[in-house]
């Protein structure tokens, strides 16, 4: 969970708790990181974000958009339901 002294240097609009852990937004994160390391490539960088997102979270998303939350009602409205089982939601 990121430090107040890391989310500090963000705005608030870039910076939320959920299920009690500091979360810094996406972009504005690999921005933070790139000013601090301009000699590395952004993809680089992206990549090393996104792996220590899974390292620290073994994958698990702690937060999804609301337009993703919309989306899949939105499939679900028009998708009938199946006799599978549901899918492991873990």
């Amino acid at each position: 969970m990121p430090s107040t002294r890391i989310t500090a240097q963000f705005s608030s609009d870039d910076v939320a708790t959920i299920a009690g852990t500091s979360l810094v937004a996406f972009d504005a994160a690999l921005a933070s990181i790139a000013v601090e390391h301009p000699h590395r490539p952004i993809a680089a960088l992206r990549a090393m974000l996104l792996n220590e997102h899974d390292a620290q979270t073994g994958g698990t998303h702690l937060a999804v958009p609301g337009d993703v939350l919309r989306g899949v009602e939105e499939l679900l409205r028009h998708d009938p339901p199946s006799s599978a089982p549901p899918a492991d939601a873990g």
